[in-house]
């Protein structure tokens, strides 16, 4: 009798479970979605449905929130490059305030605003721990202009009034009654990486990356300017052309965090640095005039190449909002995403190099935002 009176029991405990389960709230193709989740993380039986669907996107992928294998991104970049460009200022003694004091101002580029490209492309490997491979490729172009013409010029005494320009190779002028500088630089890189998400609840979650990295970046300068020869009192037009190539390859570490609210939104953001070895090469050409040794000017035109392998590291980092579009029952869908991007290398300007400073060249950085979309299947 009372082996009977536990079996009667089991069954009544089997029965209790199959009705509760039965009338659990989860959308009904909540199973599908929750298969994609590895099978030591659970859906608590009341969540919504807009719950299921970010856990079970956020779970797979940080980035984007892809419960799929497959992602497609495209982004439109609004960036500015950014360069330490501190070699022209304005040069002037006024006796009529202080006597024999000069007073001396950098003259400033104006940076534009210019327009790129960030296209990525990225597959799970292994559904069930969640690793992810993918690759994307970004290019970010630059520009900077300088055009300046000083008023009432005064090559020297106690009145001078003129600009101040860097040396020519010759020994030529250092100064100038107008400059028209033009700066251009293109930053492209490819990316290749390996990462693995993992989340933390089913609103936040992260993925650490580790990749390969290829730089190339070109950058332009010339120098236009009508430089003065005290010798002969008179001014001579001159120009100046350098052009930076550096191509490289580094080691790319890097985490990307996501973390959900409300029924379909995120705020997503990102970290990553990059150690490279990169051959640099720089070339010059000059066409100015020079002064003797016995004060006699004479017209050079010069031409002149650099190379150099260097360590150069990289920081970039984004934080941004995201808004997915469901479609076909949550078996894709469409992310709609902007942020803002902000990226740092080291010894890439230009004009480091062309003052001689082979060594220890600044930075160059990019600042901006970026609009995209993702669709992931």
């Amino acid at each position: 009798m009372g082996k009977m009176n536990t079996l009667l029991a089991s069954f009544l405990i089997l029965g209790c479970v199959l009705a509760n389960e039965e009338e659990s709230p989860l959308p009904e193709n909540s199973i599908l979605l929750v298969q994609k989740i590895p099978s030591n993380r659970l859906i608590e039986k009341n969540a919504t449905d807009s719950e299921v669907f970010h856990y079970a996107t956020y779970t797979t992928n940080t980035t984007t929130g892809n419960p799929a294998n497959f992602r497609l991104e495209g982004e439109y970049l609004i960036l500015q490059a950014s360069v330490d460009t501190a070699i022209f200022g304005l040069d002037t003694n006024n006796n009529t305030v202080i006597p024999n004091t000069y007073r001396f101002k950098h003259l400033q580029y104006d940076f534009s605003w210019e327009s790129g490209a960030r296209i990525l492309c990225a597959i799970t490997i292994d559904p069930h721990d969640n690793w992810e491979f993918g690759s994307s490729y970004i290019y970010a172009p630059g520009k900077a202009v300088l055009n300046y013409t000083v008023d009432n010029f005064v090559g020297s005494g106690d009145n001078s009034n003129y600009i101040a320009t860097p040396t020519g190779p010759h020994g030529g002028s250092s100064i100038a009654s107008y400059v028209d500088n033009l700066w251009r630089v293109t930053y492209q890189v490819v990316d290749g990486f390996l990462g693995r998400n993992y989340a933390f609840s089913k609103y936040l979650s992260f993925e650490p990356l580790i990749g390969i990295r290829g730089l190339f970046v070109s950058e332009k300068l010339t120098y236009s300017m009508n430089q003065y020869y005290s010798t002969t009192g008179l001014f001579f037009p001159s120009e100046w052309y350098y052009h930076l190539n550096a191509k490289g390859v580094g080691i790319r570490p890097g985490i990307a965090s996501l973390w959900s609210f409300g029924q379909y939104g995120g705020i997503y953001g990102s970290l990553s640095s990059t150690l490279a070895t990169v051959r640099t090469k720089y070339l010059n050409s000059v066409n100015e005039v020079a002064v003797s040794s016995g004060g006699a000017l004479t017209f050079n035109d010069t031409n002149g190449i650099a190379t150099r392998h260097r360590i150069l590291w990289n920081f970039e980092t984004s934080v941004g909002l995201q808004l997915d579009i469901p479609i076909r029952r949550y078996s894709s869908y469409f992310s709609l995403k902007a942020a803002y991007e902000y990226i740092y290398w080291s010894g890439m300007n230009i004009f480091n190099f062309g003052t001689g400073a082979y060594n220890s060249p600044a930075p160059l950085t990019f600042q901006g935002i970026s609009i995209g979309m993702a669709f992931c299947y």
